[in-house]
């Protein structure tokens, strides 16, 4: 098997980036296993982000706020990181292709139009295997993330809720989820097509907490680009770690990943949290 990757975020007990640590600050175990690090990277490695908007009716409204709050964000990229973005809402639209053209990148956030219902999982399993093609048409080290902007209540999906997830975990990316009103789904438990709507927050924390990302779920949607803000500065501070898996030890079953900065034992780490070697693709 190839090298399994990973973008680990450090932060102090006050949310403060640790910076300037090296290899022998990590120390990371497969299975309970310690693993030598094949790979080392600081945060000058480019980045690959895929901007997943949700532009469903239900979002209408909250289209100016999302546009200035995701421009911000690409505005915070860094030259040679790159941008692509996706719509969602009956169906998903490729609004722009990856691209180091950050002003495209403007252009499709400010054009994309809210109409329709909510294809979220065909939306994650599209932005997922995106990523992944990327990932295998360089040949250069870049790390990767996915954005979703959602209210997180797929409505539309041809793709099953556990197809798409496994496609995410086969790409082995962070997920950052961002969802208004789910503080009143929580409360309220309403039903959505025979579903109860607290499954959709459930969903998108299991999401983030599982690959290494963050949730946010905003009561006031001005506060959108500050969260959009500190998903920049977070991304622009990981480092990238890699391992060499062992084969002969577990086989194919699913193997946990445990990250610890040894130098540093009161940091939190965020890093995805295990992989299937059956989906693991580099």
């Amino acid at each position: 098997m190839d090298l399994v990757a990973l973008n680990v975020s450090v932060v102090d007990t006050h949310q403060r980036f640790v910076n300037s640590l090296g290899p022998d600050d990590f120390q990371v175990y497969e299975n309970g296993v310690p693993r030598d690090l094949a790979f080392f990277g600081t945060a000058a490695v480019p980045v690959d982000v895929v901007l997943l908007l949700d532009i469903s009716a239900s979002m209408r409204d909250k289209m100016e706020i999302i546009a200035d709050a995701a421009v911000g964000f690409v505005r915070a990229l860094r030259p040679g990181d790159r941008a692509a973005v996706i719509g969602f809402a009956d169906r998903f639209r490729v609004l722009q292709p990856m691209t180091a053209d950050l002003d495209h990148v403007e252009h499709a956030v400010r054009q994309a139009q809210a109409s329709g219902m909510t294809a979220l999982y065909d939306a994650l399993y599209i932005a997922a295997n995106e990523l992944v093609r990327e990932r295998r048409t360089f040949d250069d080290l870049r790390r990767q993330a996915l954005l979703v902007l959602t209210d997180g209540r797929d409505t539309a999906s041809l793709t099953a809720e556990h197809d798409a997830l496994t496609a995410i975990r086969r790409a082995g990316v962070p997920v950052y989820t961002i969802s208004p009103e789910q503080r009143l789904l929580l409360s309220q438990r309403v039903l959505l097509g025979g579903r109860p709507a607290w499954e959709a927050p459930f969903m998108l924390r299991s999401l983030a907490q599982d690959t290494g990302g963050r949730v946010f779920f905003l009561e006031d949607l001005k506060r959108l680009a500050g969260v959009y803000a500190e998903i920049a500065a977070e991304i622009a501070h990981q480092y990238t770690l890699a391992f060499e898996p062992d084969d002969r030890r577990w086989g194919a079953r699913f193997r946990q990943i445990l990250v610890r900065v040894v130098s540093h034992p009161d940091a939190i780490v965020r890093a995805r949290r295990g992989y299937d070697p059956r989906l693991e693709s580099r």
